[in-house]
């Protein structure tokens, strides 16, 4: 958890930092609920954490087929 509120805080300034949160998130199988405890916990950017669930609601909606994350 702590390393995705570091990720998540990095990539308020760093896109980098936001793939690797997207993939952090896609690796765990568990990202809706992580988001979820985040956005409860506050302290990171809503803005960060609405991108990345947006990207990862399609991510699964296209049946996970897409190699490459486009984020935004």
């Amino acid at each position: 958890m702590n390393a995705l509120k570091r990720l998540l805080k990095q990539s308020e300034t760093d896109h980098y930092s936001l793939y690797r949160a997207c993939m952090f998130l896609r690796q765990s199988g568990n990202s809706s609920a992580l988001l979820e405890h985040v956005k409860m916990e506050g302290g990171s950017s809503l803005d960060v954490i609405r991108v990345l669930e947006n990207h990862l609601t399609r991510y699964t909606y296209l049946g996970n087929k897409c190699t490459e994350p486009v984020l935004g």
